[in-house]
Parts: structure tokens; C-alpha cells; sequence
């Protein structure tokens, strides 16, 4: 097995790294004969001589090797083992995401000159180079997408090959996303420069950003609407799809991305309005030195809404009620985290900088304005949104206690302490330094300001630290009701039994439990007669006593003696924990527990 992935690493390395010389000798020799054609330098030119040798030489070398390679890799394909590889997926999406990003960059290039050229008069031979790479990029990619496609739906069912699939689409599509975003935001400022603002000589800088937003539409649209129909349209793929979790990566990625570009526009727009109200600027000055804030506005805002929407869309098209409301509370937290951090500067430094004009208004001169309107407008948009998504999270712990437990939640809950305590540390340093150094008499009159300054952010630091502490010390009191008023039989052998007993423990530490051996004891009887849950071993599922429990029972996938068990993946405390989950989610769906399904529910990962 080893040695036929060795072997299959090989083939399919050398494969990939012929077919780019090949395709760079085919494009490069594309642009000398067109040169040629619309009258270019004659061959005997120096520059235009190597350029022809060298692209000779790429397709002399590049074409057997991809060719002889590709035969072999063709014919380890025509075995099961080497159709479903995932080193042949690999090469598969590698050819096609370098494929995608010579095309797009040379057409982008190609569309910068081509607008420059009625501008600046540039020459149209200056065209071709760029338009050979993407011509000749967009062949590979169109023919190795239509080869491979063939057989996705029968490969790409599950791991690793779905996730390749996943990686190439996140890839691609934050790229050109990306270079979309920039070109939008550029062109935006540039427009409205030229035609609100009069400014002078932005109709010339229009030509990259153009080009930058077209080819951007063109290479992320198509893969925007494929990525769409994986998880809309009914399929082999459409399943697993549904619950990726790097897919949701992605979305929360690009979520939090336009969230900060959006929120950073608008409080760079708000703090000219301030700036203009309080005298500093003249209105038309303000916001024309905004112009690309307003741009970032609104590129963001669309980006932010789109991806939100799809993120909720895939969640509720999966079936699952709860991964719906894991997109709404990810959005939330990502939500609360971004406008968290912005709070932090924009209300302490309003309250230091009030601090500090109190303390020492000699020194601070009449660039206070400026900071305080920054301040204030970042604390101005960054407040409600903090408030709203720190109410709805909270909203949703009062529903329900399970909440405190959700993964999302402590990782945000913990993240808010870490950075309270660093930004108070950080802060109390500079304050303590500071003092110090006006102790010693070596700070000057405006040391008593930046004592007032410090302040300002240390005392918010550490309100910060200690409002989140207090929500994860209420997070673990909740925890310790988690099952209470449960009564639950464990049935195992040890030292099964033993490891469940401690995992249910820890996620249910109100619960009541008892454990027993399998075999049958009065003291069993006694407390199955009062429990509410069973989780009981395989070895114990024939037992006519535990048969006739009447209440909600999970079964754990063990080994029988003289047996060996097929199908699960977990053993000893990793299963353990996996009951334990299992045992904290029924127990925490409330009063009363669901009565036992028609089949037991095996508490194991499946093949």
C-alpha cells in the first residue's frame, strides 16, 4: 500500500509539473507568433529570439513528461483504488486552482492595458502576452474540470475527497472575492472623487480597478453558483455538503471580514461628521477625505447580508433544526467578538482623552477634537451592535442552560476574558510605567494627561476582564444543575463502567446515578425500577429484566466475547464520553424525557 502511494505521488508530481511547463511554452509561443502577426519585433531581435527558445524548450521537455506521466496516471485510474485516490483529487483541484489564478491574474492584466490603451495611447501588441496565459490557463482549466468532473459524484461523497473539493471552492472563491471587493472599493473612490468631489486626474486611475472588479466576477460568479447548487440542488453530494464545516468556516471568514470593513467605513464617515460639526473641517472637506471609507461601506454591506443569508440557507436546507441555530448564534458571536474589540478603543480612548483634556487641557492643544470625534464614533457604532448581539446570546442562555455548554459560546466567552485581561495588563504596564517616570521627575508637563489617558483604557480593560469572568463563573454554576432531578442506570463491565460513570459525572453533574456489573442484582432492580434513563453494553441487551424498562435507553456499541465488533470507531473512555454527550443532550431537552425509540440508539461513530 505504501509503496503504490509512493509510486502514485510520483506520477502524479511529475504530471503536474510537466503539463504548467508545457502550458507556459504553449502560451509564451501563442504570444510571439501573434506579435509576429500584427507586426512585432522579426525573429532576429535579441529579446524576441529568447523568448522564442525558451518557450520551444518548455514544450519540448514539458510534453512528454505530462504526456507519459498522464498515461500512467490514466492507467492506475482504470483500478478502484486508483480512481477513488485521493492523490489523483489532489492533482485534480491543484491543476485547476493554479489554472483559475493564471487566468484570472492574466486577464486582469490584459484588461488594465486594455483600458489604459484609450487613455494613454498604449500599443495593442502589450495585449497579448497576458491574454496567452489566460487563454491557455482557461483551456487546462476547462479541460481537466470537464475530465474530472465525470466521476465526482461517485468519488467525492465524503472525506478527503469532498474536503479537496471544499478547499479548491474556499480558495477560489475568497480570491477572487477578495480582488472583486478591492476593485469595487476602488472604483467606488475613484468615481466618487471625479464626479462628487471635482477632484482632478482619478478618470486615469480607473482602469485597474475595473479590470480588478471584472475578471473578480468573472472567475468567483460561476464558482459562487456551483457552490450554491451543491448544497440547492438534490444529489450524491448535496448530503454531505450540507454539513461541512470549512464551507461555514468560509462564510463566517468573509462574515467577519465585510463586518469589520463595514464597520470601520462607517465610523470613519461618522467621525467627519463629528469632525465638520464641531468646527475642526468643512463639510465638503470631511467626506472627501472619506471617500474610501464610504466605498468600503458599501462594498461591505452587500458581502455581509449575502453571505449571513447563505450561511442561515445552507443550515436550514441540511433538515437539522440546530444547525440552524448554530449559523444565527456564530453570526452572533462573531458579531459581539468584532464590535467588542472596537468598543474597547473607541470608549476608552474617548474616556482618556476627556481624562486627559481634564487633567492637562495646557498641553493637549486643539488636536483633541479630531481624537475625541474618532473615539466617539467608533464607540457610536460599535455600542448598539455589541448591545444587540450580546442580547441575543443572552436571550438564548435564559432558554435554555444547555446553552452555557455550546462550544461557540465558550470560545467567545473565553476569548472576551483573554482579551480584557491583556488589554488590563497592557494598560496597567503603560500606567505603572508612566508613573514611574513622573515620579523621577523626567516626564514634562504632559505626563499628568497620559496618566488621565492610560486610565481611561484600564479601567474599561478591566471591566471587560471582569464581565466576562462573571458570565463563565455563571456558565459553570449553570452547569452544575445540568441533570438534576435525573436518575440514571449504567450497565457495563468494568472498566467500562467505571470511565462512563465519570464521563456522565462530568456532563451531568446533577444527575443521580447508578452503575452496575451485568449481571442481574436485587440493587439493580431496585434502581432501575425509579430511573429515568438505561444505558446499558451489547453484552447486556438480551438481560429480561432490563428489557422491560419502559424509559429512553442508549446502547453502547461493545465487543462481545468471541466476537469482534465491526463498525465502531470508539472504545473505552472515548466512548464513554461520546454516551455521556449523548446522555447531556437528552437529559437537557427538559421534562419529560422521550419515550424509548423502536430501535436503540447506539452510542458509536459510524464506519
Amino acid at each position: 500500500m505504501a509503496t503504490r502511494t509512493v509510486r502514485r505521488l510520483y506520477i502524479y508530481v511529475a504530471a503536474f509539473i510537466g503539463l504548467w511547463m508545457m502550458s507556459f511554452g504553449v502560451s509564451g509561443l501563442l504570444a510571439f507568433l501573434a506579435t509576429r502577426l500584427f507586426g512585432g519585433a522579426a525573429l532576429g531581435a535579441g529579446v524576441a529570439a529568447l523568448r522564442l527558445g525558451s518557450s520551444v524548450a518548455l514544450i519540448v521537455v514539458g510534453a512528454p513528461l505530462w504526456a507519459g506521466h498522464w498515461a500512467l496516471a490514466q492507467r492506475d485510474a482504470r483500478q478502484p483504488e486508483g480512481q477513488f485516490s485521493a492523490l489523483r483529487r489532489l492533482y485534480a483541484y491543484a491543476v485547476l486552482l493554479v489554472a483559475a489564478l493564471v487566468a484570472l491574474f492574466g486577464l486582469q492584466e490584459a484588461l488594465t492595458l486594455a483600458l489604459d490603451r484609450f487613455s494613454q495611447r498604449l500599443s495593442a501588441l502589450e495585449l497579448i502576452s497576458p491574454l496567452a496565459n489566460a487563454l491557455v490557463a482557461a483551456l487546462v482549466w476547462l479541460a481537466h474540470w470537464r475530465f474530472f468532473s465525470s466521476d465526482r459524484e461517485l468519488v467525492e461523497r465524503a472525506a478527503p475527497h469532498a474536503t479537496l473539493r471544499r478547499w479548491y471552492l474556499a480558495l477560489i472563491l475568497w480570491i477572487s472575492l477578495a480582488l472583486t471587493s478591492f476593485g469595487a472599493g476602488v472604483l467606488i473612490h475613484g468615481l466618487l472623487q471625479q464626479f462628487v468631489f471635482s477632484a482632478p486626474g482619478y478618470a486615469r486611475q480607473l482602469a485597474g480597478p475595473a479590470a480588478a472588479l471584472i475578471s473578480g466576477v468573472v472567475l468567483w460568479l460561476p464558482h459562487e453558483l456551483w457552490s450554491r447548487r451543491l448544497v440547492r440542488v438534490a444529489g450524491p453530494l448535496q448530503i454531505d455538503e450540507l454539513g461541512a464545516i470549512l464551507r461555514q468556516v468560509y462564510m463566517a471568514l468573509v462574515i467577519a471580514s465585510s463586518l469589520v470593513a463595514a464597520l470601520t467605513g462607517l465610523t470613519a464617515l461618522l467621525a467627519a461628521g463629528l469632525q465638520a460639526s464641531l468646527g475642526v473641517t468643512g463639510w465638503a472637506n470631511a467626506f472627501a477625505g472619506e471617500t474610501r471609507a464610504a466605498a468600503a461601506l458599501i462594498v461591505a454591506l452587500p458581502i455581509l447580508f449575502y453571505h449571513r443569508e447563505q450561511l442561515v440557507v445552507t443550515a436550514r436546507l441540511s433538515g437539522a433544526e440546530e444547525r440552524v441555530g448554530t449559523a444565527r448564534r456564530l453570526i452572533s458571536y462573531l458579531l459581539a467578538a468584532v464590535s467588542l474589540v472596537a468598543l474597547y478603543f473607541g470608549l476608552g480612548g474617548l474616556i482618556g482623552t476627556l481624562l486627559r483634556l481634564w487633567l492637562g487641557a495646557e498641553v493637549v492643544g486643539s488636536a483633541w477634537l479630531t481624537a475625541l470625534s474618532w473615539y466617539a464614533a467608533t464607540a457610536i457604532v460599535a455600542l448598539p451592535v455589541y448591545g444587540l448581539a450580546g442580547w441575543w446570546s443572552e436571550r438564548l442562555v435564559r432558554a435554555n442552560v444547555e446553552e452555557q455548554r455550546v462550544l461557540s459560546r465558550r470560545i467567545y466567552l473565553y476569548a472576551g476574558l483573554l482579551f480584557g485581561v491583556i488589554a488590563a495588563v497592557t494598560a496597567t504596564t503603560g500606567l505603572i510605567s508612566t508613573l514611574v517616570v513622573a515620579l523621577l521627575g523626567q516626564g514634562g508637563p504632559e505626563v499628568t494627561g497620559d496618566v488621565g489617558w492610560i486610565v481611561g483604557y484600564s479601567v474599561l480593560a478591566l471591566a471587560i476582564a471582569v464581565g466576562y469572568g462573571l458570565l463563565l463563573r455563571q456558565a459553570g454554576a449553570a452547569r452544575g444543575t445540568l441533570g438534576a432531578g435525573r436518575r440514571i442506570v449504567l450497565v457495563a463491565a468494568a472498566p467500562l463502567r467505571q470511565a462512563l460513570e465519570a464521563a456522565v459525572r462530568h456532563e451531568l453533574p446533577g444527575a443521580t446515578l447508578a452503575a452496575f456489573d451485568e449481571q442481574d442484582t436485587p440493587e439493580r432492580r431496585a434502581a432501575l425500577a425509579s430511573a429515568d434513563v438505561l444505558v446499558l453494553s451489547l453484552a447486556a441487551l438480551g438481560d429480561a429484566t432490563l428489557a422491560s424498562f419502559t424509559g429512553p435507553r442508549l446502547l453502547l456499541a461493545t465487543p462481545l466475547e468471541g466476537m469482534t465488533l465491526i463498525g465502531a470507531r470508539r472504545e473505552g473512555s472515548a466512548l464513554a464520553r461520546e454516551a455521556a454527550r449523548t446522555l447531556r443532550s437528552l437529559c437537557s431537552a427538559g421534562p419529560p424525557l422521550a419515550q424509548p425509540p423502536a430501535i436503540d440508539t447506539a452510542a458509536h461513530s459510524p464506519a
